[in-house]
């Protein structure tokens, strides 16, 4: 069952990005790199502490 979440809680928050995008007034291009960042930033932190 934890496999389940772990697939249904990227496809909620991806699937929803757009409703949130709409109300920013940045270009794609910065939203898309923002994005990454965070994505980087939390990779890392997953990692160095892995009980987090």
């Amino acid at each position: 069952m934890k496999g389940k979440y772990k697939i249904i809680t990227p496809m909620l928050i991806f699937g929803s990005i757009g409703v949130f995008v709409k109300g920013i007034d940045r270009s794609s291009s910065e939203i898309a790199f923002l994005r990454g960042m965070i994505g980087c930033l939390s990779n890392h932190i997953r990692r160095a502490y892995p009980g987090f």
